[in-house]
Order: structure tokens, then sequence, then C-alpha cells
């Protein structure tokens, strides 16, 4: 026996076991202390720490571009030993979840509590985040791809490899909390949600279209009593941006811009727009064109099927329908 620090601990022990007997404490409890400890440490010194990084990196670029690919690096060896653990034990999936969404929920709970005490913290955060959607808006108006990739990682994140059915799941069980979460959201943001969509109605075309496109289809099938069970780009056959380009390079050189959108066979001229192949065909891209207000105005719902028939696109649009009786259709 020897004394350490006027504690008797047996010859041969180690500086942990020496420890945990001077502060009587357990591996467990040990390894918890600690651990608090490092984080404490780490929050104290987040800031300088951080502030002398960037310094350097800003010295030195290539030092930020190696940590960050790095870290990338180390975040994919984490994800995918994350992934086979969890294909070998679901429960470590459900587990994770379920922690996750416990933290978000303390963690939102927090902030709340934080900015109703202190106005000025939401409003930071508020600015914070506009300003972040600006940066990338203003980049992805420069280089296009960026959006794209954007979208197509969203994809493959929520939709692939049954995302879908994953989000419904998570959806289920936490129900009722996202819905009030929502319902107190949409009612506190409102005015902000209106100004940005009025916003963007404005400057994207893209989104105009698919808007503009989304509410006189849904206003037809619903003067009909049909239920619309497909999203407005399914049925037009394309995104909404090769749609734009599409218009504004076949319509004489006109663009959305104070104009409007026709349908070339109207929907009126539908009568069985309670078939999927009806539909498509009313919404496909080719169905569109670009009018002036006053054209528009003057065509109304004419229409003569024999002569329509006979074009280009009349033939063409007949022709997919075809197919989409076959693969659609009741």
């Amino acid at each position: 026996m020897s004394c350490w620090s006027r504690v008797c601990v047996p010859a041969g022990s180690t500086t942990r076991d020496r420890v945990k007997m001077t502060l009587g404490l357990t591996s467990e409890e040990l390894t918890l202390r600690k651990s608090k400890q490092r984080k404490e440490r780490y929050e104290k010194n987040r800031e300088s720490v951080r502030a002398a990084r960037d310094a350097v990196e800003a010295a030195n670029p290539e030092l930020r571009e190696e940590r960050q690919r790095k870290k990338a690096e180390a975040d994919k060896t984490s994800q995918l030993k994350s992934k086979a653990a969890e294909a070998a034990n679901p429960e470590l999936r459900e587990e994770r979840q379920r922690k996750k969404a416990e933290s978000n929920e303390t963690s939102q709970l927090k902030r709340k509590a934080d900015e109703a005490e202190n106005p000025e913290l939401r409003e930071e955060r508020l600015r914070k985040q506009a300003a972040a959607y600006e940066t990338r808006k203003a980049a992805e108006a420069e280089n296009p791809e960026l959006r794209v990739a954007r979208l197509e990682k969203a994809k493959q994140k929520y939709d692939l490899e049954n995302g879908k059915a994953k989000s419904s799941k998570y959806y289920n069980i936490n129900k009722e909390r996202i819905t009030v979460y929502q319902r107190e959201y949409n009612a506190a943001h409102r005015k902000e949600a209106n100004a940005r969509g009025t916003n963007r109605m404005k400057t994207d075309s893209a989104f105009a279209t698919a808007a503009r496109l989304r509410v006189r289809l849904n206003h037809c099938l619903k003067g009909k009593g049909i239920k619309k069970t497909e999203k407005t780009l399914d049925l037009l056959g394309c995104t909404a941006s090769e749609a734009v380009k599409y218009l504004e390079t076949n319509t004489r050189g006109l663009k959305l811009e104070g104009n409007h959108i026709d349908h070339i066979r109207p929907l009126s001229s539908f009568n069985n727009l309670h078939l999927p192949s009806e539909r498509r065909m009313a919404n496909h891209y080719l169905n569109l064109q670009i009018l002036t207000p006053e054209e528009n105005l003057r065509k109304g719902a004419d229409f003569d099927y024999a002569t329509w028939s006979v074009t280009e696109l009349g033939s063409k649009l007949i022709e997919l329908e075809r197919g989409w009786k076959k693969l659609l259709d009741p």
C-alpha cells in the first residue's frame, strides 16, 4: 500500500485508479467528469482558438482547404461506419433518431426561451439567415450549376433509398409536435412568407411559371369536381426552368414578364380530366405558349380540334397521350 494525495491505494495502481479513489468516483462518473471538463475548456477557449485559426488560414488559404477536405473525409468515414452499424442493427438507427429528435426539441425550446427573454437574439438570427440566403441566391444566380447541385443533393438525402418512407416514419412518430410547431411558425411568420413569395414571383421566372400553372390547373380541376393527385411539375414533363427556356425560345421572342402563359388547347376543351393521361396532356409543356394579354383575351376558349390535331405539336401530344393511356389510365 502507498499513500497518494492522503489516500492509501494499492501498490502498482494506475493514475486513473488513484484519481478514482481520491475523488470517490466510479469509472463512468470519472469519464463523465472529464468529458464535462473538456467541454468547459472548449467553450471557454472556442472563440479565441477560432480567431487564431481564421487568422492563419486567411494568410494561407490552402490550410483552410486542407482542413475542410480532412473534415469532409472524416465525416464521410463516420457516416459509412454508422450506416454499416445501423444496417446490422436497426435499433441503433431508431435510437439515434429518437435522441436527435429530443435534442432538436430541447434546442428549440432553449432558443425560444432565450429569444423571448432577449428579442435581439431572434432579430440577429433572422438577420444571419437572410444574409446567408441572399449570399447563396447571388452565388446561384452567377452559377446556376450550384443550385442544381444543391437540389440534387437534397433529393438524394430525402428521396432516394426510401427517403420518403423514412420521412413518413419520422413524421408519424413526431406528428403532434411537428403540427404544433408548423402552426405556430406559420402564424408568426405569415407576413414574411407572403413577402418572400411575392418577391420571388417577381424575380424567379421558373417559380412564377410553376405557381401560375399550379393555380390554373387546380382551379380547373376543382370546378369539375376532380382531385389533383400528381405534382404539377410531373404533369409538365420537365423542370420549371426548362419550361421557361422552351417557352421563351419558341414564342416569337416573347418573354414571360408582362405576358400570359396560354394553353394552346384550352383546359375547358378536355372532357376527361379525371383520367391521368388527359391531365398530363393538358398541362404538358408542348401545350403551352406565351401570348400578350390582348392576344390571350381575343383567343378566349375558342378551339378547333381538327385543325390542331394535324399540327406538329398537336400530333406529338396525341401520340404521347396514347402511351400515357396504356401506362396510367385505369
